[in-house]
């Protein structure tokens, strides 16, 4: 349960990117301010969809702030527990939290008791019916048309069966579409025979078993009962959670199981505390389902009419001819059945985590109070991945450490030919934070004169600990596992093995034991002060200063302090705007301040970061060291400074609106910089950039209309947003266009930018052309140069926000939601394979490529050559890949949810002893417009590697049903 996605929409400059592949910035706050350190390569274009890896060097997302504490994740939370979210945006309101508050700050605040309360009981539940995934989102081709085109490409002269039939590791088996034309070609059937096979493969389908047997229906529910209670001196927030989580892999599961205690203390009129118990208990189950969607051969079943598991050889490692022969010999199974292997497998997770915070306000003096904050959060984690010795994994490493050189000999194993393979890991979190806080509130001349100062120090610490460790032979009855010679597996290797791994030998990873650990030290001292002049002119600011491991120890890198200015002008209060009667306020803002941004642990340091190089043959027992990132004493932070300007105001007793108007610069970006070859170093971690995001936006609150038993309200925001990077060192020169097609950032345009070949369509024999900037139209590779690509704009939204109505009439509550993103674009996800063997199934597309000469004038799908001989010698299939007619508008509307509750009358409710009872049904995104004429759901298309991709799409069309129950 993500609590993020309940404001998605109604938070003008918050972006919240649902697209699968975005785990490394799901969430952006008035655009990027941070790159990363994406190496010398810079391809994470569409990064922004999820290009780059989970760890992109600098933190993207904004700073959570939970309870007054800064937390790198939220998923803890539960929904029910939560009061508040509010999004920070401008430097002065994000000020407080200094150098980590750069891509903006979003505080959550859970809920407590109120004093003087009586007991309140209540319990909240809901299920919600997601549905299994669009397996025929992906426009993967039927048996008919796959056969079909297999039968076009087909190419034995250049692919001769020998080949492709003999053993290399990481290869696999030969289909039965490619086996039957082969057997047809070299004689041993007839073509009868082979046109009768091909067309019985033609009319099979299994689409319907994939749906059925690898996927179900994915179904989340959640109960909380939650107990309330408040005296004088004492008051107590409870609440109880389970949460039921079945995604649409068959038996896989979720469960957790969280308790939240808030206690709030009054021991006088001068001293107060709090102390916040949380503690979340998970444990899931993976089963070992096959990753498979309709891209699978479109003709093989899994289970015969019987319903028993059909053996799929071909899927493993080895052709039928090797596989015999290496079972032979090494007297191992290796046939491979699916279904079977889905049952070989568990990886189970076991999670805890606790939350502890505690505060004391004590009022020193008349105005003055001082405020202490503290955390304490431990979390452990425990995965068990065992894989029976059935599994394939186990048996065909098994043979790779396998001595045998005829069937008659006894085979030697050198890995424990009993007993399966067993990995534990453990992770654990510790976490601290300190925060002592003076603050001083005071008014005088009757409210004329308001002061507030608050003056501060924080200090948090964060220490991961992570370990890993792999048995082979292990026996889960007797929790028994076999020893194994790694120094000779791993530094040696077994010469001529039954499958060998590595050329003519057998290597083993040296995976027996892995162990990390990350810190991470933040210390800060703050200040922060306002004034206010006859409630009507308020001027305020701040200034902090943070230190940290993460940094070089060079003064000038520590001692770069965020600070802020800001005012603000009511000047609805004014005397000469007496007369507006319907003007209910107008204020003025403005605000300019710097914030900061730090790299990720491990990417960079003061000094040398070295690494084991256990990939090296270990001698003496010693493992030789390698510096993995050189030091750079002088690293600072990245430096944002944010200008707004803005105005609120109020009119009619119905509309309330807000403009912001912003330029973001950001200094001093995080990445890799250029460093003089002689150093040893082509690169290191440095500040090597700025970038400029510029924006508006608006937020409207209107009162449509409000009787007695009948109300419309409407929530409208929209975001603009300009990104553009305004400096960057490269570590190489861009000035081929096949490298600058590729980029995601490069000076002078934004961030996530998309760039193109100017495609030209085919020539007579099939092939693309591409146009060069002086016009010359031409097919040949490696011709462009960096002025000859096209920009197609950026993958990041230009325009965002939501459309919120909301209708009561009497018990009745309707609202509906609904999100847009404009003006970005995004890649096609095409048939990327145009020679060589038919060995995967390509896209509908794949059976309007060209022919025969004269369809260059009816499509521009290059021509498939199967003998491979074309591909990089004569001709470039990246310029229809990665041309600009596959690059589409990205924009969409979507209606996000529609939820409809129902009140019981208080009437009825009061003579049941009830409070309240609200029953809820809602629908989740139903609807949906495009730009494009494809069908393509922007949120779910993402690149990778400059190519589209296009994810299953999940969760649309969800129902879900809630009951309210309170006493």
């Amino acid at each position: 349960m993500n609590i993020l996605q309940r404001i998605d929409g109604l938070v003008a400059g918050l972006t919240i990117n649902n697209s699968p592949g975005a785990a490394s910035n799901p969430y952006l706050i008035r655009g990027l301010t941070s790159i990363g350190t994406f190496g010398a390569n810079n391809v994470s274009a569409s990064d922004y969809d999820g290009d780059t890896a989970l760890n992109p060097g600098t933190n993207r997302s904004p700073l959570f702030v939970v309870d007054g504490i800064p937390t790198n994740n939220i998923s803890f939370i539960n929904p029910q527990d939560v009061e508040d979210i509010t999004v920070l945006k401008d430097a002065t309101a994000a000020s407080i939290w200094g150098a980590r508050a750069a891509n903006g700050v979003i505080v959550v605040t859970t809920k407590k008791a109120s004093n003087n309360k009586k007991l309140t009981i209540n319990y909240n539940a809901f299920t919600n019916i997601q549905g299994r995934p669009e397996l025929d989102y992906q426009p993967y081709m039927n048996s008919a048309d796959f056969i079909q085109a297999a039968r076009e490409v087909f190419d034995p002269v250049s692919y001769p069966f020998e080949q492709l039939n003999a053993y290399t590791f990481g290869g696999s088996g030969i289909p039965p579409h490619l086996r039957t034309l082969y057997a047809e070609y070299m004689g041993e059937i007839s073509s009868e025979v082979a046109n009768a096979r091909l067309d019985s493969l033609s009319s099979l389908s299994n689409r319907s078993q994939i749906r059925d047997i690898w996927y179900r229906q994915a179904i989340q529910s959640n109960h909380t009962l939650t107990l309330s209670a408040g005296g004088v001196k004492h008051s107590i927030y409870s609440s109880l959670a389970y949460t039921d989580t079945k995604n649409s892999r068959p038996g896989d599961s979720d469960k957790q199981f969280k308790l939240n205690i808030r206690q709030d203390y009054r021991f006088n009129d001068r001293i107060s505390a709090f102390l916040i118990t949380d503690f979340t208990k998970s444990k899931a189950l993976t089963k070992n389902n096959l990753d498979i969607d309709y891209g699978f051969f479109p003709y093989q079943l899994f289970q015969n009419e019987n319903g028993e598991h059909i053996s799929i050889p071909y899927m493993g490692l080895l052709t039928e001819d090797v596989r015999a022969d290496f079972e032979a010999r090494s007297k191992v199974n290796l046939n491979y059945n699916p279904l079977d292997e889905r049952d070989y497998a568990d990886l189970n997770s076991d999670v805890f985590n606790g939350r502890f915070i505690g505060g004391v306000d004590i009022g020193i003096f008349e105005n003055l109070n001082f405020l202490g904050t503290y955390s304490y959060i431990q979390g452990a984690r425990k995965s068990t991945n065992y894989i029976n010795p059935e599994s394939y994994i186990v048996r065909s490493e098994l043979v790779q450490f396998t001595v045998a050189d005829t069937p008659d000999d006894i085979p030697q194993y050198f890995l424990p030919d009993t007993g399966g393979r067993y990995t534990e890991g453990h992770t654990s979190n510790r976490n601290f934070t300190i925060r002592n806080q003076l603050s001083y509130d005071n008014s005088w001349n009757e409210g004329k004169h308001q002061l507030s100062i608050l003056l501060g120090q924080e200090a948090q610490e964060q220490l991961t600990e992570s370990s890993s460790t792999v048995v082979r032979g292990y026996n889960p009855l007797l929790q028994t596992s076999l020893p194994i010679d790694y120094a000779f597996l791993e530094n040696e290797g077994l010469e001529n093995p039954v499958m060998p791994n590595f050329g003519t030998i057998s290597t083993l990873t040296d995976d027996y034991f892995v162990q990390s650990e990350i810190l991470t030290r933040f210390t800060s001292y703050y200040t922060n002060a306002g004034y206010t002049l006859d409630s009507k002119y308020t001027f305020n600011g701040s200034w902090r200063r943070d230190k940290s491991n993460l940094f070089g120890l060079d003064k000038s890198a520590q001692n770069k302090p965020s600070w802020s200015v800001g005012t603000k002008w009511a000047v609805g209060r004014e005397n000469f705007l007496s007369g507006f009667k319907n003007l209910n306020f107008l204020d003025l803002r403005a605000t300019y301040g710097i914030t900061g941004n730090a790299p990720t642990p491990g990417v960079s340091s003061t000094y040398d970061i070295l690494r084991p190089q256990t990939d090296y043959v270990v001698l003496s027992n010693r493992i030789p060291l390698t510096i993995q990132t050189p030091g750079n004493p002088k690293l600072t932070w990245e430096r944002t400074s944010t200008l707004n300007l803005g105005i609120d105001f109020g009119i009619y007793d119905r509309i309330n609106a807000s403009v912001d108007v912003y330029r973001k610069m950001t200094d001093d970006l995080l990445g890799q910089l250029p460093l003089n070859i002689f150093s040893g170093f082509t690169s290191a971690i440095g500040n090597f950039g700025s970038l400029e995001n510029k924006g508006v936006e608006l937020t409207l609150n209107t009162k449509n209309i409000e009787t007695q038993n009948f109300s419309w309200t409407t929530l409208f925001t929209m975001a603009y947003n300009k990104n553009k990077i305004t400096d960057l060192e490269l570590p190489g020169e861009v000035t081929t266009g096949d490298q600058k097609v590729d980029l995601a950032y490069l000076k002078g345009f934004p961030a996530f930018a998309v760039f193109a070949y100017d495609y030209k369509g085919l020539d007579a024999e099939g092939d693309p052309l591409v146009q060069l900037q002086d016009g010359t139209i031409t097919k040949e590779p490696n011709i462009t140069s960096a002025d000859d690509i096209l920009f197609m704009g950026t993958a990041q939204p230009v325009w965002s926000g939501g459309l919120s109505n909301t209708f009561s009439y009497k018990g009745f509550n309707l609202s509906i939601n609904a999100v847009y993103n404009l003006g970005h674009v995004m890649r096609r996800d095409v048939t990327t394979n145009f020679s060589g063997l038919l060995e995967s199934v390509p896209f509908t597309d794949f059976a309007n490529r060209w022919k025969e000469p004269g369809d260059e004038l009816v499509t521009n799908i290059p021509y498939y050559d199967p003998t491979g001989a074309l591909s990089g010698d004569t001709r470039d299939i990246d310029y229809y890949i990665k041309g600009n007619q596959n690059v589409l508008d990205a924009s969409y509307v979507k209606l996000r949810d529609i939820t409809l509750s129902y009140g019981l009358p208080k009437e009825f409710l009061q003579k049941i002893n009830v409070k309240d009872l609200t029953l809820r049904f809602s629908v989740s995104n139903v609807l949906l417009w495009t730009a494009n004429k494809y069908d393509i759901d922007p949120e779910f298309q993402f690149s990778s590697l400059s190519r589209g991709v296009r994810a299953l799409r999940t969760n649309q069309g969800s129902v879900a049903l809630g009951l309210h129950f309170s006493l």
